[in-house]
This record gives structure tokens, sequence and C-alpha cells, in this order.
């Protein structure tokens, strides 16, 4: 499962609309913003319920988790009090500007892609999931580097722009397209030897 979520930071870094370099203007096209972060957690089970499928956690340093782990987990009852869980976790979010064509509404889309691990094995998931939005330009304040965008609700939200530069070329009317992956990893681990 790792080399997947290793993979879908690829795919997603590469698949990025004009994949943004925002520092670094090569031609005419639109530029995309791209922040990226990945997090990774190894806890203790300190109680687990196989009937309700949830666990309590504890990391290193002492933070305590409490979750429910989705009904497709295969091998969930494998689970043990005193197992180590591993959860990799990467958030990426792209912003690219996009020329509106004509009649074109904001949208939004989900797409989840999700993994088990094999019957018999230790128990493991891998979820993916990639929210897509176009929102219009409603407003731009070069001064205050804010951005005020329309969503698919009809909703508006103002972003602030960490570079004054990055607003550049924005006008109102124009259509920002954002996508949201989140890829998460969980895998329980073999116990340290003592």
């Amino acid at each position: 499962m790792k080399r997947s979520i290793l993979a879908l930071a690829i795919i997603s870094a590469a698949s990025l609309p004009l994949g943004l370099q925002a520092e670094e203007k090569k031609s005419a096209a639109p530029e995309a913003a791209v922040s990226t972060e990945y997090n990774t957690i190894t806890a203790k089970v300190l109680e687990v319920d196989h009937a309700t499928q949830h666990l309590t956690l504890q990391q290193e340093d002492g933070t305590i988790t409490k979750l429910t782990v989705d009904a497709k987990v295969k091998n969930f009852k494998n689970i043990k009090k005193g197992d180590l869980v591993k959860v990799e976790k990467i958030e990426s979010l792209a912003l690219s500007l996009t020329k509106k064509e004509k009649g074109e509404k904001p949208s939004a889309e989900v797409v989840t892609e999700a993994q088990t691990a094999p019957v018999g094995s230790k128990p493991g998931a891998e979820v993916i999931k990639a929210r897509q939005i176009t929102a219009e330009v409603v407003k731009v304040d070069p001064a205050k580097s804010l951005l005020e965008l329309k969503g698919p609700a009809g909703n508006i939200l103002a972003i602030k722009a960490k570079d004054p530069k990055n607003l550049e070329g924005i006008k109102k009317g124009d259509m920002i397209a954002a996508t949201y992956t989140e890829a998460v990893a969980v895998s329980v681990e073999p116990m340290p030897a003592k």
C-alpha cells in the first residue's frame, strides 16, 4: 500500500492543471499554486471494540485518539490491544486559473478510491479522496491580497494570497479550479523488539 500512496503523490503532482511553480513564469499559460503536507504517526492500540469497529490509540507523545474504522476494512478482528498502528496521510491542494467558457458555472465533484489488505493478512486500508471544485472570481483586492470566489452553491469564500504577486492577471469573471486530494494509509505494524 505504501507504493500506491507514493504513486498518488507523484500522480497528483504530475496531473495538476499546468503543474505550478508560482515563482517561475516560463510562458503566458495560467499558473497553479500547489501545497502538499505529509504526516505519519505511529500509535499503540489501547482499546479495541470489534463489534463497533472503534479503536482508542495513544501516540508516543501521549496524545489519545479515538476513531471508527470503516466496516469495509478486512481483518479488523485481528487487531488487538497493544498493536502498533501506523497512519500515513498526504494532503495536497492545487489551485489554477482557467478561462471561463461561455455558460460555464462553478462546479464540484468528489472522487473516492479505497483499497484494503487481503483477507488473512494484517489489517490495513488506504483511502484516496479528491475534491475538485471550480469557482468564479467575484472580486480581486490586490491591496489586501484578497480574492473572493463564488462556489457551486452560490457561497462566497475570501482567500488571502500569501504572495500578492499570485493575484496578478486574475480578474473578475475568471474561474479558479481547485483540487484537494487527501490520501490516508493505515496499517498494523509489528511490535518492536525490546
